[in-house]
């Protein structure tokens, strides 16, 4: 099955923070490209209810780009790469000898400034020398027909160069608005990839439900698959006994009852692991675990909201009769009123918690509890978990000589124990 990704300008609202958490959830998604994001003291809000690890630029007071990553290995942050605009993060993509890096880059661009910004050039830049593949989503304020606009403007010319010097492919699909107002629609919002990835984008779409952001949902799926946290699961009660004993006594053909050595014994253990293991795995089925997660604060009353939202806002669109657009904005105006008022409820039960069970919640949700790139004396930082390990020995531990060891020295380790 491929990543499902989900691309999303938010417009700084709490409203939409968290309609995206329950797209997130219902929809299954894994990897979240956010701009304009939700920022209260300087950090990126609204997103815990989603679950995962959100990244964004560490130094910047109001972040304008972040990515929502849930239920993944092989994630490393890079966040000497990150600006206020910019949140960039690798991945681990594959499995065995197929396994490589891509980049995966959420990105917003300011109206005043060049399209695309200096630091997405300098950021396409490094990844092309290197060698490492780039997925971009962004709010890009640039108009091409190109990309399915219905006009031409000097930021759309402009970036349309670049991304034809610098070989980056545009992933986006027909012409759907992906910014929609009664005034204004338009398609700015685009997904961007290096040439080797645009093969394994698949069903790129525009969501028409409603997101309580001026700016619609995108959905597409990375057909590469990436090492996930087991997600499966198998129920032994589940299992068909007969055909598992009929397996098992096939397998066990052929295994010697005798031993000559301790090398021997071991062989044998391990061949009749295997066939129960195998056994079992081919007589019960593997069941996909579906989120148990729900969004506490949501309830009947504000899905007739939505329902009424989503029932104006066709109304208002088929007529194009102003009337019927401000009947749509004042039920929007209700329907994120009835989020603020659920929210609200929402975190009074959480402070009537103990104050242990109150942090202990606080401190299972911080992202900043995870360890990924740190700095480094010369200002720059790590690019890999092995370089922050390492760095993290030469610190604490002064003179230490020691190797990061990796998975086959470990599986090696183990192996010499027995």
């Amino acid at each position: 099955m491929p990543l499902e990704f989900i691309q999303a300008n938010i417009q700084h609202g709490k409203a939409q923070s968290a309609f995206l958490c329950k797209r997130i959830i219902e929809s299954q998604i894994k990897i979240a490209l956010i701009q304009e994001p939700w920022v209260y003291h300087g950090k990126v809000r609204g997103l815990g209810r989603a679950g995962g690890t959100v990244y964004y630029c560490p130094s910047a007071e109001e972040p304008r780009a972040c990515i929502l990553v849930k239920g993944a290995k092989g994630v490393f942050p890079m966040p000497g790469l990150c600006t206020r605009d910019l949140a960039v993060i690798k991945l681990a993509i594959g499995k065995g000898n197929t396994k490589r890096e891509v980049a995966i880059c959420s990105a917003y661009f300011p109206r005043n400034t060049e399209s695309p910004p200096r630091e997405l050039s300098d950021l396409i830049r490094y990844c092309d020398g290197i060698g490492l593949p780039l997925l971009v989503g962004c709010d890009s304020n640039s108009h091409h027909t190109m990309w399915g606009d219905k006009e031409v403007k000097p930021r759309g010319r402009m970036l349309l160069e670049f991304l034809t010097l610098s070989g980056m492919q545009i992933a986006n699909r027909g012409s759907v608005p992906t910014y929609f107002t009664p005034e204004r629609q338009s398609v700015i919002d685009l997904t961007l990839c290096s040439t080797e990835l645009l093969s394994q984008l698949v069903s790129w779409r525009v969501s028409l439900e409603v997101s309580l952001s001026d700016h619609r949902h995108i959905f597409f799926g990375l057909d590469e698959s990436i090492q996930l946290i087991e997600n499966g699961y198998r129920n032994p009660r589940a299992t068909q006994w007969d055909l598992y004993l009929k397996d098992l006594k096939g397998r066990l053909i052929g295994i010697p009852s005798r031993y000559e050595s301790e090398a021997d014994v071991e062989v044998v253990l391990k061949r009749l692991n295997s066939a129960i293991v195998e056994s079992f795995e081919a007589n019960c089925p593997l069941k996909q675990r579906t989120s148990s997660s729900k969004t506490p604060w949501w309830n009947s009353h504000v899905e007739s909201h939505r329902r009424k939202v989503r029932k104006l806002f066709n109304k208002a669109k088929r007529t194009k009769n102003p009337n019927h657009w401000e009947d749509y904005k004042s039920a929007q105006r209700e329907y994120k009123k009835g989020h603020s008022d659920t929210w609200r409820v929402s975190c009074e039960d959480i402070i009537q918690l103990p104050s242990a069970a109150r942090l202990s919640k606080v401190l299972t949700k911080d992202p900043g509890a995870k360890l990924g790139a740190v700095s480094l004396p010369d200002g720059g930082f790590t690019s890999s978990a092995g370089e922050t390990l390492q760095h993290l020995l030469s610190v604490h531990f002064a003179g230490c000589a020691g190797t990061v060891a990796t998975e086959d020295d470990i599986k090696t380790q183990k192996k010499l124990r027995l």
